[in-house]
């Protein structure tokens, strides 16, 4: 399933952290679970190229700005499709709510419970307040 955001719908503009320029302003095409196809204007992105993009999204009163890495895995000039590769779940939640609208966003952050996180996997900061 994906949605067509140009067509209709509010655009979503993001930003593409991209190695060889930096930040590149690009807006999306279309948006689907598992990747976006974007519009990056006179940019062309290279083809397995791993960037980061960010996009903010409002939630009441306030404004949450969601990351993800993703894959370039087609590219030509002003238009590429990213696969993601790492999302957190609130970002996974926010994008079924922007693709499939808030009712079906909300059935899926229902059913997901919370795990303890063992001590001993919580990084512990030395005096110095850094880790080697």
């Amino acid at each position: 399933m994906h949605k067509d955001y140009l067509d209709g719908g509010q655009p979503l503009h993001i930003m593409l952290a991209y190695a060889p320029l930096g930040l590149v302003r690009a807006t999306a095409r279309q948006l689907r679970y598992d990747g976006m196809t974007v519009d990056t204007g006179m940019v062309t992105l290279d083809e397995q190229a791993e960037v980061e993009l960010s996009f903010t999204h409002r939630h009441h009163d306030e404004l949450i700005t969601h990351r993800l890495r993703a894959q370039v895995v087609a590219s030509s000039r002003g238009t590429a499709v990213l696969a993601f590769t790492d999302y957190a779940r609130t970002t996974r939640e926010i994008l079924h709510q922007l693709i499939d609208g808030a009712t079906t966003a909300r059935r899926y952050a229902r059913g997901l419970s919370r795990l303890p996180i063992p001590a001993w996997l919580i990084p512990q900061l030395p005096p110095g307040g850094r880790l080697a």
